[in-house]
């Protein structure tokens, strides 16, 4: 049996139960362009067997099935300047090292089995539909808010540019690193297995846990309403008070600008405490005869 490898193709789009199936991509030498349609619609589809190593582009929206059998390769990328609906999916095995970019809403799926390595690039909100599941997810921008789930057998980057909203589900079994522009809102879960490190610009409402590794939290501003709960070392910094938060770990170490209001700090360990303004209906726990606490303000009851 013979292969049958596409170079590339360009027209409007499919009819119903219609689409293009081939071994592998290999795009125009010129520009690497493999596939260029207008609209990828419901029951559609763009299926190769092998891998893909050219560029695809969606003019419009995504709403069939992109699929791929031996992974993507570093300079191939997929572009939708449309929005992907909840019926739009991309699939594959093998690892996607290309770039991804989504110009409009992403309410889509992706699943791969194996590591993201490329930048997935989401311009506008990502709402709660969305799913991204992979082995390893390097490198997701969202420049604005996201509220979707993103599960990983390793790792998860994410970068945001608005906010982590309450819908949004952050599962990794191992590390997460965060950046965050905007605030983590009440209703977001991040759980791992390993590390977690984030570093947020607005305030910290939602709940963040993990299994072994270090617990890391840089908040611009406040925490409030949070559960932060950690087997292993917790380090967080404040820039605008606790209130109505519970945080544990083994060893926590806590700097405040402001003042700690109805929440609960427990360690198992050493436990650290430096407040710039009182503490107020609060308890600081430790199991351990080692406490450092300073409080500039008042401790009230």
């Amino acid at each position: 049996k013979g292969a049958f490898t596409l170079g590339s193709f360009v027209g409007p789009g499919f009819s119903l139960h219609g689409g293009l199936s081939a071994d592998n991509l290999v795009g125009r030498t010129a520009d690497d362009l493999g596939v260029q349609i207008n609209n990828l619609e419901t029951n559609r589809s763009l299926n190769f067997r092998g891998n893909v190593d050219g560029d695809i582009l969606i003019k419009g929206n995504l709403n069939g099935n992109i699929a791929f059998g031996n992974g993507v390769t570093a300079t191939s990328d997929i572009t939708v300047r449309g929005s992907v609906s909840t019926n739009g999916k991309i699939a594959g095995n093998g690892d996607y090292l290309g770039t991804a970019n989504f110009v409009g809403t992403f309410s889509g799926s992706a699943t791969i089995d194996g590591d993201v390595d490329g930048n997935w690039t989401f311009n506008s909100s990502v709402p709660s539909a969305a799913k991204l599941l992979a082995n390893h997810w390097d490198n997701v921008n969202a420049l604005r808010s996201f509220g979707g789930q993103i599960v990983s057998d390793d790792e998860i980057n994410l970068d945001v540019g608005g906010s982590i909203t309450g819908t949004a589900k952050l599962t990794a079994s191992g590390d997460v690193y965060l950046d965050v522009t905007g605030s983590i809102l009440s209703g977001a879960i991040i759980a791992s297995s390993s590390e977690v490190s984030a570093t947020v610009g607005g305030n910290v409402s939602g709940t963040i846990n993990n299994l072994d590794g270090d617990l890391t939290l840089n908040i611009g501003g406040s925490l409030s309403g949070a559960t932060i709960d950690s087997a292993s070392t917790v380090s967080i910094s404040v820039g605008r008070g606790i209130t109505n938060s519970k945080i544990s770990g083994s060893e926590v170490s806590i700097e405040v600008t402001g003042g700690i209001t109805d929440s609960t700090i427990f360690a198992t360990s050493d436990l650290s405490v430096d407040v710039t303004g009182s503490v107020t209906r609060s308890k600081l726990i430790t199991e351990s005869s080692t406490a450092s606490v300073t409080i500039s303000g008042n401790l009230v009851d």
